[in-house]
C-alpha cells in the first residue's frame, strides 16, 4: 500500500546504537518500488519507521511496523496509534484493524461481496451499483468492508500499483508483470475468511503457450481444483476479446470470449442471457468498446463463477453467477470513461508521471480523475464529460472545493462537452526516479 505522506526510515549504522536516516516519499513506493523493498528488508526487525504526516517526530509517535508477506515487505500501523496520525493520513483512515477498531493494520483487507463464496450458503444478494455504499455508510471494527465486484477490481489494480505511471515504465509493464502483481495483491484480501488468491482465475491477453505463463496457468488449475473440493465459487479476472456469443451446443447460453487462448481449462466464461443484458445496461462504456471494430482499450470481466467438474477434475466450463465490466488503457490504467482514456493516453504519450485515484466504494471523498505527480505539489486533473443536472451540480461542488483549497491555478480541467481535445498541460518541473512498473 502506498502511503499518503513522507516516511522516515532509521537503519542501523556501523557503530553500536548508531542509526542512519532515509526519507521516502509516497512516489518512491510506486516509482522506485524495488529500492523501497530493499530498504524495508534491511530494517525489518532491526530498524525503525515513522510516518511524517504531522511533521518531524518527537520520540516514538507515529511509529510504523514493517511486515512481510511472502517475499513482499509492507508497512502497517502500530496498535492504538490511529489518533497520532493526521486525519487525512492513510493510517488514520480505513476499516482495517482489530478489537475496538484502533488496533494495528491487519495483514489483509477483508471484503464482503454481493455474492457468497460457498455454494452452500444462503441465496446471494443482487450485485449493487458502485454508489450503493453511500446509502449504507461505513463499517468499522473487524467486520468485512462491503464492496462491489468493480470496487474489488479497482482495489486490486491500485494495490498492484497499476494506477501509477512513470515514463520509465515503457516496455516494462508487461502482461506477465501486471498479472503477477494482481495475484500478489489478492493474497492480502480475504473473502469469506480465506484469501481471494486461493480461488483466483486470471486470463490476460498473453498466449498460454508461452513459458512465462506456465506458472499462472498452474495457479488457475489449482484454484479451480480447490474450489471444486470445497464447493466454492472462484473469482475470475479476464480480458475480453469481444461481446457475448451464443454457445453452439446450447444457443440460449452466452459465452464471453477471452483473449487468452486456450483459457485455463480450455473454455470461455459463460452465463445466462439475462446476465449479459445486465452487463450491457450497467456498463455501457465498456460494452460499447467490446463491440468496436478496432479496439483501443482493454475491457475486463470480473465475476464470481461456479466451476464444473468431470470425473472429479475441472471441466471446460466456468458458469458466471454475477459479473461486472471494467475498462483500462493499454498500460493497464483503470479509466471510467472514453474521455478519461483519451487523457490518460496523452499523459503517457507526453512522458508525464501521474496516478489514477480510484474509489472502491460509495464514499463521498473528492477524488480527482488523475493526479499529475511531476509537479510540486501534485496537481489534480479533472475531466468534465457530461451536462446533466446532477452532474453539473457535482461539478460545481468540485470546482468550488478546488478553488477554495488550491486556488484557480492549482488544478487543471478539460471540459469535454465544449472542447474536442484536452487543453495544454502544465509543464513538468522534474520527474521521480524510475522504479517498479
Amino acid at each position: 500500500m502506498i502511503p499518503s505522506h513522507p516516511i522516515a526510515v532509521w537503519r542501523r549504522g556501523s557503530g553500536a546504537g548508531n542509526f542512519r536516516r532515509a526519507n521516502l516519499k509516497p512516489d518512491d513506493f510506486a516509482f522506485a518500488a524495488d529500492s523501497v523493498q530493499r530498504l524495508l528488508q534491511e530494517v525489518h526487525g532491526v530498524g525503525q519507521v515513522h510516518c511524517l504526516c504531522r511533521g518531524e517526530i518527537q520520540g516514538a509517535e507515529r511509529q510504523l511496523s514493517v511486515r512481510m508477506r511472502g517475499d513482499t515487505y509492507f508497512l502497517a500501523r502500530y496498535p492504538l496509534s490511529r489518533a497520532e496520525h493526521d486525519p487525512e493520513c492513510r493510517w488514520a483512515l480505513g476499516d482495517e484493524g482489530s478489537g475496538s477498531g484502533n488496533g494495528g493494520d491487519a495483514d489483509e483487507l477483508r471484503v464482503s461481496l454481493p455474492v457468497g463464496r460457498s455454494l452452500r450458503e444462503r441465496p446471494e444478494k443482487k450485485e449493487e451499483s458502485p454508489d450503493a455504499g453511500k446509502r449504507k455508510g461505513t463499517r468499522s471494527g473487524t467486520r468485512p468492508r462491503s464492496t462491489t465486484l468493480l470496487g474489488l477490481f479497482l482495489w486490486l489494480f491500485d494495490e498492484a500499483e497499476l494506477t501509477w505511471w512513470h515514463p520509465g515504465f515503457h516496455n516494462r509493464r508487461s502482461e506477465s508483470v501486471s498479472m503477477s502483481r494482481i495475484r500478489r495483491a489478492a493474497e492480502r484480501i480475504k473473502w469469506a475468511g480465506r484469501s481471494i488468491a486461493e480461488g483466483l482465475v486470471i486470463a490476460p491477453a498473453g498466449s498460454w503457450s508461452r513459458e512465462a505463463w506456465g506458472f499462472q496457468r498452474a495457479r488457475n488449475r489449482e484454484a479451480l481444483q480447490g474450489a471444486l473440493e470445497r464447493k466454492e465459487r472462484v473469482l475470475v479476472i479476464a480480458e475480453l476479446l469481444g461481446g457475448p456469443e451464443p454457445l453452439r451446443s446450447s444457443p440460449k447460453v452466452r459465452r464471453l470470449p477471452v483473449l487468452s487462448s486456450p483459457y485455463p481449462i480450455g473454455a470461455d466464461p459463460m452465463g445466462e442471457p439475462e446476465l449479459m443484458e445486465e452487463l450491457r445496461r450497467r456498463f455501457p462504456t465498456a460494452w460499447a468498446e467490446l463491440n468496436r471494430p478496432v479496439r483501443t482499450r482493454r475491457v475486463w470481466l470480473i465475476g464470481a463463477a461456479e466451476p464444473r467438474s468431470r470425473d472429479g477434475r475441472p471441466s471446460a466450463t466456468l458458469w458466471l453467477k454475477t459479473a461486472s465490466l471494467a475498462m483500462t488503457t493499454a498500460q493497464y490504467i483503470p479509466v471510467d470513461s472514453e474521455y478519461e482514456a483519451v487523457l490518460a493516453e496523452r499523459l503517457v504519450r507526453e512522458g508525464r508521471a501521474f496516478r489514477k485515484p480510484v474509489r472502491f466504494d460509495g464514499s463521498e471523498d473528492t477524488l480527482p480523475d488523475f493526479e499529475l505527480r511531476d509537479l510540486d505539489p501534485p496537481m489534480p486533473l479533472e475531466v468534465f464529460g457530461m451536462s446533466t443536472g446532477p452532474y453539473l451540480e457535482a461539478r460545481a461542488r468540485k470546482t468550488a472545493h478546488y478553488d477554495e483549497t488550491l486556488g484557480p491555478r492549482g488544478w487543471w480541467f478539460w471540459d469535454a462537452t465544449r472542447d474536442a481535445n484536452p487543453p495544454n498541460l502544465p509543464q513538468s518541473i522534474g520527474s521521480p526516479s524510475s522504479g517498479s512498473p
